[in-house]
This record gives C-alpha cells, structure tokens and sequence, in this order.
C-alpha cells in the first residue's frame, strides 16, 4: 500500500474510490465492517451519476441477512456527517457506508433515526492505490497514449490484468445470478 494519509483530503478522489467499488478491487470472500460484523457482496449496484447515494440496488450479505438497498462512498467517514446525510432523508435508503479509511469510528446515522454499518477497505484493496489508479485509468482510456508511457512488457500486464478482471466479474455474476 502507499502511505497515504486519511487526513489529505485531496490524496485520494472519490471517483477512484467508486471504480475500487464497481469492480469489486477488494479481497474475495466476507470483509468486516467497522462495528465487527462481516460482508459480502453480491452486487455493488449501478452508479448513480445523480444527486443522492452513490450507488442505488446494491444486494449485501451482512452477517446472515440479506439486504437490498443504497450505498454511499467517502474517501473519510467523517464526510458522512460533514456533507449533511445524517439529515437528508434521500440517503435513507442506505444499507453500508464505505469508505477507504474510518476515522468516525462509528456507524453512519440516517435522517430516519437508523444507522448504515461503514465498511473500510484501505486494508482490503487488491493492490496499492498508485496500481488501482493505473488500473482505474487504463479503464476509462485503455489505448490512449499507451504506447508512448508503457513498453511492451507494461502493455502485456496491463492485457493480462484486464483479461483476468473480465473473467473474475463474469463468473461472479454467474456465481451470484
């Protein structure tokens, strides 16, 4: 892992944090959230490019319960309380808070008195953030200016790595359905 501090604000976007999720970067099987419970994930949802949660339909296995709902992301959890979701309703509908690092220390409150378990994942990432954002780049431009910042042993990871995440995401949505 690189050594990037939960205090810099402006270390990490936001955005990376949502592709870590919608590709599932993370440690295969049951990770645990910040008060002990374990998660699994069946479905991280479809992004929401609107105003509310960051993810909507999302199917989690929290301990043995089945839930179906929102997920919202932050870099912190303390960016729960400081962009006002504890009191907007629209973010009532969310079943887990994740985060890369949980200096809260403490569930995220609803508007409707109920609390979303935050999950950390700094310590669960299936690589250093400096490759997650490789890998996040070549996704959103793969061909743009390869050739001129990669040699050719670079561009083979980089066809490999692709290779093996498009087999890993199409036997999860076999596996799960």
């Amino acid at each position: 892992m690189t050594g990037i501090n939960p205090d810099n604000k402006c270390g990490v976007p936001e955005s990376l944090l949502a592709r870590i999720w919608k590709g599932q970067w993370v440690q295969k099987g049951a990770l645990p959230t910040s008060d002990g419970r374990m998660v699994r994930v069946r479905s991280p949802g479809i992004e929401n490019k609107d105003s509310g949660p960051d993810f909507l339909g999302a199917i989690v296995i929290l301990d043995d319960e089945i839930l179906q709902g929102d997920v919202e992301l932050h870099v912190k959890s303390s960016d729960w309380r400081a962009h006002g979701h504890h009191l907007d309703r629209h973010f009532n509908g969310v079943i887990l808070h994740v985060v890369l690092w949980d200096d809260a220390k403490k569930p995220a409150q609803l508007e409707n008195g109920e609390s979303a378990p935050t999950l950390p994942l700094h310590d669960f990432l299936n690589g250093s953030m400096d490759e997650l954002s490789l890998r996040a780049m070549t996704l959103v431009s793969p061909c743009r200016g390869v050739g001129s910042h990669h040699g050719e042993a670079r561009i083979g990871e980089i066809l490999d790595w692709c290779g093996e995440e498009r087999f890993y995401l199409k036997s999860a949505f076999l596996r799960w359905g």
